[in-house]
């Protein structure tokens, strides 16, 4: 009964914030008709976050003769989170404010896999402290700080299962995190965190159900149903990367044989591109091999294209999404072959449904994670909400 409160609190608080968000300024009788809760429940959560600093009363409104109505707005920098991205060779950092929108974003370049967890722990701790220094953004600011990784992530005990790009295995980084920051942390997995951020940049609407796939060093996905984030059991949902394709192909990176990013990311692209022409450096060499009809540059591409079409239909028959949200530097790269393969996979459904190829905007995996360390803050505001 009491988790059932906290749930009604969560959602509540959510909702109240994003009806602000989407018509501010409103005024307390237009959020309860629009949220559909109670006047009671509006001025009590009003009331708390007026009381926290993050909403303010401001100038009355009046439609005509009649009692004024006291419009609700957010305080703009009232509270910043911050984004962490964590990639094998790459370090990017995103800063949103209350209103989740990107204010600042930085990208540095660490081989992450030359550290132990407790040195680039001290890193992260001092490139964020750089960063918001430089942008001007204070520290006490600062309410939660998001991480997203490559790898499955146990969302209840806040560590990392398994991440085969970085090498880490049930690796708890939030120790050491916590106490340089001294701010509630939260660790995603980085396409969950992406979808996040793809959904916030694009104004995609909650009753939207999306999906994400990502390629690019490795082969993953997400989805959002009614704006919530696709777990599944252990938070596993969407690594579809290691789906087998072929019992017998190339060694993966799991261990196992023939999985899907076998026949998608760069990495084994370029590895069995060179099987045939050692001078193969890098992805676009393969593209480029391709539109001077080398046979095994086509058959290549056309391995990728079976196997990009076969990710769509896993997406579309595991989540039935009204959009697939397609990225990453593979992808982007990609993109002008891609056009007629998505074009028969589109004609080839019964259903509408969109498939749309995004680039990395704002860091945008950074700017997700920075979303759910905000989320997360607003979600722990229940314990000072009075009220069921």
């Amino acid at each position: 009964m009491k988790k059932d409160q906290e749930i009604i609190k969560q959602n509540n608080i959510k909702l109240f914030l994003s009806a602000l968000l989407e018509s501010k300024p409103i005024p307390r009788i237009e959020l309860s008709k629009k949220t559909r809760m109670s006047p009671t429940s509006i001025t009590r959560i009003s009331s708390l976050l007026i009381s926290k600093g993050f909403v303010a009363e401001t100038d009355t409104l009046s439609k005509g003769i009649g009692r004024h109505a006291v419009m609700l707005d957010t305080v703009k920098n009232s509270a910043y989170s911050v984004g962490i991205d964590i990639k094998s060779q790459l370090l990017r950092f995103s800063v949103i404010d209350f209103h989740k929108d990107c204010i600042a974003t930085k990208s540095k370049q660490y081989n992450v896999c030359d550290y132990s967890i407790e040195e680039l722990s001290k890193i992260i701790y001092e490139e964020v402290t750089n960063f918001l220094s430089i942008n001007s953004i204070p520290y006490e600011k600062i309410i939660g700080v998001g991480i997203s990784i490559p790898g499955i992530v146990d969302n209840h005990t806040n560590s990392i299962t398994l991440s085969t790009q970085l090498g880490w295995k049930n690796t708890d980084i939030v120790k050491y995190l916590q106490p340089l920051f001294n701010k509630p942390i939260v660790i995603e997995n980085d396409a969950k965190a992406r979808v996040i951020g793809e959904k916030h940049i694009n104004k995609i609407p909650n009753n939207v159900d999306c999906a994400m796939l990502i390629i690019s060093n490795g082969v993953s996905s997400a989805a959002l149903s009614q704006g919530e984030l696709v777990r599944g059991f252990n938070n596993a949902a969407g690594e579809i990367g290691h789906i087998t394709l072929e019992p017998n192909g190339i060694l993966c990176d799991c261990g196992g044989k023939g999985c899907i990013q076998t026949r998608l990311s760069d990495k084994f692209l370029i590895s069995t591109a060179r099987k045939s022409d050692n001078s193969i450096n890098c992805l676009n060499d393969i593209i480029n091999a391709y539109y001077e009809g080398k046979s095994w540059a086509n058959e290549i591409i056309e391995n990728f294209k079976y196997s990009f079409t076969l990710a769509l239909n896993i997406l579309e028959g595991c989540y039935n999404p009204v959009a697939i949200i397609a990225s990453g530097h593979v992808v982007e790269a990609m993109e002008p072959i891609l056009k007629d393969c998505i074009k028969d996979f589109i004609q080839s459904k019964n259903c509408q449904i969109k498939v749309l190829i995004t680039k990395d905007v704002n860091n945008v995996y950074a700017t997700g994670s920075a979303i759910i360390a905000s989320d997360m803050f607003i979600t722990n505001l229940i314990g000072d909400l009075d009220y069921i």
